[in-house]
This record gives structure tokens, C-alpha cells and sequence, in this order.
């Protein structure tokens, strides 16, 4: 009786830090389609934003924001409490382009050039939930741009890669990489750079960089986190390649969809 009654007390415990996490997630993920709905009205307000073009914007970060409500009204956990995904064949390269739209606002207003390249030709399919590869894009566009000095430029790339022509660094090459080819998106700053000791626990749950970097940002070492869970949850891998005073670059690999 006594060890049944341990183990039901720590399952209780497990569940209560699950909860608490997932709470801590989306609260820190209900702050980006925030900023992006105060800054279409700051442009419209400015007249560098068409109240059509406005209306557009704003209508998605209100979708986004209902899926994170409903997210955090149902608690959907699965057992090892990450978020339930809902998965369908997207075309990332066209997710890339809309979270590109999405921030180019914001780049705008601090002078910081924002541009996307990708193949000429259609990249292939990935089963995917495209409202949290949204989550994941955003996050890091957000982090880039309050790591980018004004005047500076991101570099966003969606290509078809391996992981091992990716040449991944030592702390973030798997043991057991898949061969195939498969889905690669990375964004690159023109910011301060990382120390190198902390590029290994970036993607750590409220891990922070002790420097001028992070203390600018006001972040609370949720969103890398968060990105390496969607991520991982997708079958997919996560890395980040930073050079201290020049500049960093995060990128993930997702595979591709095997289509006829």
C-alpha cells in the first residue's frame, strides 16, 4: 500500500510539472502573435500598412492565438507531455514565405533586411502540423530580430539537404542520423554572436545566455526550447552555428514525405 501510494503521489507530481509546463509554453508563445497584431496597427496607424493588407495580418495572429487558447483549455499532452500534433502534407517552402510576410513589418521599421532564398524548383512535401512549424518559424524570426542590430540583415534558406552534408556541429549531430534527404530551413543574423560555451544548452528549457545578448531580449529561455519540441516531435533535428561578435545561425531538419 505504501509503494502504490508513492507511486500514484509521484505520478500526481509528474502531471502537475506537465501542466506547468505546457502553461509556461503557451504563455510565452501567446507574446509573439501580440507583437505582430501591435505592430500591423502601429503601420496602419503610420500609413505604411493598406487596411486590407492590415486586416489580412491581424486575422491570422487571431487564428493562431485561438489554436494556443484551445491548446491551453484542454491541456492536449501526450505521455511524455509535449503538445498533440495535428499533421497534414505542407508545403514548408510556402509556410517559410508566409512567416517571412509575417515579421517583414517589424524588419522594416528597424532598417533590417529581411530575405528569403530557396531553389528554383518545388521542394517536396513533409506531414507536418503547419500551425506549430508556424510556432517554430516565428520564434526564431522573433529571436533573430532582437539579436539584429538596426541596419543589419537575416538570411532565411529552405533547401533539400542530408543531415550529413549539413556538417552538423559536434553538440547537435545525432548518433544515429537518418540518410535520406530531407527538409532544411536556417535563419541567419548579422547580430553579437554566441559564446561558445553556451552553444550547446541553447535549446535547454530556461537556459539563458549570461550576456549583454540576453539580458537586451528580456527572454525567459522558453522559445528555443519549445522550438526543439515541436521539432523532435516531427522526427526532426535542431542546430544552431554561432561565431561571438559576427553572427549565428539556427536551423532544422524535417523529413520529407514520401508522395507517388
Amino acid at each position: 500500500m505504501s509503494a502504490t501510494f508513492n507511486q500514484m503521489a509521484e505520478a500526481l507530481a509528474t502531471q502537475r510539472t506537465l501542466r506547468q509546463r505546457l502553461v509556461n509554453d503557451i504563455s510565452h508563445e501567446l507574446g509573439t502573435p501580440l507583437s505582430v497584431i501591435q505592430l500591423e496597427m502601429q503601420a496602419l496607424r503610420d500609413g505604411l500598412q493598406s487596411p486590407t493588407q492590415a486586416i489580412e495580418q491581424v486575422q491570422g495572429e487571431i487564428e493562431l492565438l485561438r489554436n494556443l487558447i484551445r491548446d491551453l483549455s484542454n491541456l492536449e499532452t501526450t505521455e511524455n507531455g509535449q503538445l498533440a500534433l495535428q499533421c497534414e502534407p505542407i508545403d514548408l517552402l510556402a509556410l517559410t514565405q508566409r512567416a517571412v510576410k509575417r515579421w517583414q513589418s517589424k524588419a522594416e521599421s528597424r532598417g533590417v533586411t529581411l530575405t528569403l532564398t530557396a531553389p528554383a524548383d518545388l521542394l517536396p512535401l513533409t506531414e507536418a502540423d503547419a500551425d506549430r512549424l508556424t510556432q517554430v518559424l516565428g520564434n526564431l524570426l522573433d529571436n533573430a530580430l532582437r539579436h539584429t542590430p538596426d541596419g543589419g540583415v537575416i538570411t532565411i534558406t529552405c533547401q533539400v539537404a542530408t543531415l550529413a552534408a549539413l556538417a552538423l556541429p559536434a553538440a547537435y549531430r545525432p548518433p544515429h542520423a537518418p540518410k535520406a534527404p530531407g527538409l532544411v530551413v536556417t535563419v541567419n543574423d548579422t547580430g553579437c554572436g554566441i559564446p561558445a560555451v553556451d552553444l550547446p544548452h541553447l535549446f535547454e528549457r530556461f537556459y539563458r545566455v549570461d550576456s549583454s545578448r540576453d539580458r537586451r531580449s528580456g527572454g525567459r529561455g522558453l522559445g528555443l526550447a519549445i522550438v526543439r519540441q515541436i521539432i523532435t516531435t516531427h522526427g526532426g533535428y535542431v542546430w544552431v552555428r554561432s561565431v561571438e561578435g559576427q553572427s549565428s545561425t539556427f536551423g532544422f531538419w524535417l523529413p520529407i514525405t514520401e508522395t507517388e
